[in-house]
């Protein structure tokens, strides 16, 4: 994957009506809902978001990466995340960007608070992830315990939170 050394400015035309009241003839698709930028990562689509010109109906978006773009819409009242790197990441500064931090990029259409935690295997706590939202919603994991100390190599577990609900699984860091 090719990574912009600044992220660009992505505008999808969506829908909507002109100034003079008529749809654009550019339209691609019509939301009935709130409609959010996704990009595929080579393994799965990952929710960018995007910020809606509700003049236009057109969708703009900051992004990073060369690659493919769709638009789908989120309405509902539901909750889904991925995680960037898929699994394993090295937080020690000699990998490529894109392991240097996990990411745990998420829809929300519930309204709830969204909130992370990682935990070592014994369940200690370790460390409170970062709510992030340049080129979508997520939180993110440095690799580092809350004194802000790299943690050592191993399996840790991390805990989305979504209100009522809880989420999780592991993640791996690699020297």
């Amino acid at each position: 994957n090719y990574r912009f050394s600044e992220p660009m400015v992505l505008n999808f035309v969506a829908g909507g009506a002109s100034a003079s009241g008529f749809r654009s003839p550019r339209a691609v698709q019509a939301f009935s809902g709130r409609p959010s930028v996704f990009w595929h990562n080579g393994v799965e689509y990952i929710n960018l978001g995007g910020q809606e010109d509700p003049a236009t109906g057109n969708i703009y978006v900051n992004a990073s990466h060369t690659g493919r773009y769709i638009l789908r819409d989120i309405s509902g009242n539901s909750f889904s995340f991925s995680m960037e790197p898929k699994k394993i990441f090295t937080p020690n500064g000699s990998g490529p960007n894109a392991t240097e931090t996990m990411k745990f990029r998420y829809t929300n259409t519930t309204g709830e608070q969204v909130s992370g935690e990682v935990y070592d295997l014994s369940g200690a706590f370790m460390a409170r992830m970062a709510p992030r939202s340049a080129q979508g919603d997520y939180l993110e994991w440095d690799g580092k315990n809350d004194s802000g100390e790299l943690v050592r190599k191993g399996v840790y577990i991390y805990q989305l939170k979504v209100g009522g609900r809880v989420f999780s699984g592991t993640v791996i860091v690699a020297r």
